[in-house]
């Protein structure tokens, strides 16, 4: 039986009909938070992992976050988990795709997780104890160190601890993260993330 991969888009950017609301929304992302948001876009990582040796679940929920859906969808994502609780689990997060994972894990029963992989993660601070996480950052991801202010203020800005490793990448905006950025002269990001997958 195939290893599950479960991947987890993240929150959909925010947008307006009404087309001066739009201008400032747009302004906000690209001028405040060095993003460009694209629109109703497929998640990139479940077509390159199609034909991995994974067994591929896309984790799909409404990525709002006004109202906030996050909890309710780790909520599901446990009880997935749960109905086969001694398959192994490997996780490819995105953005607020990070706590939902995260969250999920925490209230489950699995005892196979074996590794999250967590790009761009915007996720409350947390004690990791029992499964291996790998945090793929940038310090050009405003987007993602403003987000992780603004939602959880009461943890005063601390970071994960316990079996985490987190991986500074230069120059990477938020919606830069995808398969074929190139991280170096050598490596994709996709490279990078399988190496780590297969314990590289």
């Amino acid at each position: 039986m195939k290893d599950k991969l479960i991947i987890i888009h993240g929150a959909n950017a925010l947008s307006s009909n009404n087309k001066h609301l739009q201008k400032l929304i747009s302004f906000m992302y690209k001028y405040i938070c060095n993003f460009i948001p694209e629109y109703n876009l497929k998640n990139p990582w479940v077509n390159v992992f199609s034909k991995s040796k994974y067994d591929i679940i896309e984790l799909k929920w409404s990525g709002r976050i006004i109202p906030y859906d996050v909890s309710k969808t780790s909520k599901k994502l446990s009880e997935l988990i749960n109905l086969n609780p001694n398959e192994n689990y490997f996780f490819l997060t995105e953005s607020i795709g990070a706590e939902i994972a995260f969250s999920a894990i925490e209230k489950s029963n699995a005892k196979n997780i074996k590794k999250v992989i967590s790009i761009c993660p915007v996720n409350k601070p947390r004690n990791i104890k029992h499964f291996s996480a790998i945090l793929l950052k940038s310090n050009s991801d405003i987007f993602a160190k403003f987000s992780n202010k603004v939602l959880w203020p009461l943890h005063f800005f601390k970071s994960m601890t316990g079996n985490i490793k987190d991986i500074c990448l230069e120059r990477i905006r938020h919606d830069q993260f995808v398969p074929n950025y190139k991280i170096n002269k050598n490596q994709t990001l996709l490279e990078l993330i399988e190496n780590k997958m297969n314990g590289l």
